[in-house]
């Protein structure tokens, strides 16, 4: 039986090829540290983003009091900053130029002047749809201009691997819960997900 492809480094590449193309929209996003995942269905989401520091150079791991912690994303020895999960729908029910569409409108969240933070001017509760589709179509029209780098990541390939979480990381936990942390890749496995119906 052919063993399954892997698209974490194509991810990594077309992840990479987005923030290169757009500097504008994405220009103080450190690539290396958004780490791509396959996750479980959200209601109807595609897609989701979220921050695993509480920002800062380097970053903080517990928030002002120190009410709350995080703990640290390290793969393969890089300190991860975002975390992109990708949901069902995004291989399901997409195609390949909406999969890269989605990619761009997650990394557009990410803060253009806060190191490690999601943007509040850039949440959906606080942007116009429009707004948001305006500055993904920028990215996504960058980024084809200097040649569709890292296309094949998404383009419909039948079944591939991606990692995901054997458990997920808390976004947020108290002091005095137990858990680890640290986690690193050996907390990661290739989960299989299908690109078409």
């Amino acid at each position: 039986m052919r063993a399954r492809a892997s698209i974490d480094l194509p991810l990594r590449t077309l992840v990479r090829a987005l923030v290169s193309a757009a500097p504008a929209h994405l220009g103080r996003v450190d690539p290396e540290r958004v780490l791509v995942i396959a996750a479980a269905a959200r209601k109807d989401a595609h897609a989701s983003i979220r921050a695993l520091s509480f920002g800062g150079h380097p970053p903080r791991y517990a928030s002002e009091g120190g009410r709350l912690q995080k703990p640290e994303i390290m793969i393969d020895g890089v300190e991860m900053l975002f975390e992109i999960a990708l949901r069902p729908r995004f291989f399901l029910d997409t195609t390949t130029m909406e999969r890269v569409s989605i990619l761009a409108h997650e990394l557009y969240h990410i803060d253009p002047d806060l190191v490690g933070r999601l943007s509040e001017a850039r949440r959906h509760a606080h942007s116009t749809p429009g707004e948001l589709e305006h500055a993904t179509k920028c990215i996504v029209e960058a980024w084809q201009e200097r040649g569709s780098i890292g296309r094949e990541a998404v383009e419909d390939s039948g079944e591939v691997t991606l990692s995901a979480w054997r458990v997920r990381p808390p976004s947020r936990m108290l002091p005095s819960e137990q858990g680890p942390q640290r986690y690193t890749e050996q907390h990661l496995y290739p989960a299989i997900v299908r690109f078409g119906p």
